[in-house]
């Protein structure tokens, strides 16, 4: 029997995207009737992409209840 490792990985971390569990960004996109908001957790975010490293890794980023606030008001959700 041999072990996929890669599987199991993607299954967990599709499992995650749809619990939402233990997020710690929060990520708002939008305005007004076209917004939305997006959860999703910082060390991911920081693997994945140059651009959210950057943001996450800036001492004035706004946090509240100990969650990353991340505000794209000029980027529609659908392009999200």
């Amino acid at each position: 029997m041999s072990y996929k490792f890669e599987s199991d990985a993607i299954k967990a971390f599709e499992q995650l995207l749809k619990t939402e569990t233990d997020y710690n960004v929060i990520i708002h996109t939008g305005k007004e009737f076209n917004f939305k908001e997006f959860h999703a957790h910082s060390n991911i975010l920081r693997c994945r992409s140059e651009y959210f490293n950057k943001i996450l890794s800036t001492e004035n980023i706004e946090k509240k209840n100990g969650k990353y606030i991340i505000k794209k008001p000029n980027l529609v959700p659908q392009a999200f």
